[in-house]
């Protein structure tokens, strides 16, 4: 039997199936979240509204191909804030997600599950949206 083609040496993907491919414009770090551009290419996430696909589920470099958790998917995340279950969510754009409320838009693309979270911690929060994709 051969090696897997990737090794998830941290679990990202809690539950869910909707899992794409796309080759990363630049270097990503597992759980960032991204957009995706015309070119079918992903990137960072900016932050707040309309540029999120997915959640990178690995580290992967430019050029590479980036495996995606998204809609329906349930993941662990970085958050840049205090949250709590219910809260819905956006990219940061410094490649974690916060709050709502403190971002200034009107709807997330994700909402934390139970527990809460604060600055630099891991949450679990299902994928409701995506936001600005042409794919």
């Amino acid at each position: 039997m051969s090696a897997p083609e990737h090794s998830f040496e941290s679990d990202v993907l809690v539950s869910g199936e909707a899992i794409e491919g796309f080759e990363a414009a630049n270097d990503l770090v597992i759980r960032e979240p991204v957009g995706i551009s015309a070119d079918n290419t992903v990137d960072s996430s900016s932050s707040g509204e309309g540029d999120f696909y997915g959640v990178v589920l690995y580290d992967v470099a430019a050029g590479q191909e980036a495996a995606l958790a998204n809609q329906n998917c349930e993941v662990e995340i970085e958050v840049s804030e205090s949250v709590s279950a219910g809260d819905e969510l956006l990219p940061d754009g410094s490649g974690a997600f916060e709050s709502v409320a403190t971002s200034g838009g009107s709807t997330g693309v994700a909402i934390a599950q139970e527990g809460s979270g604060g600055s630099g911690e891991l949450i679990t929060a299902k994928i409701i949206a995506q936001q600005g994709a042409t794919a």
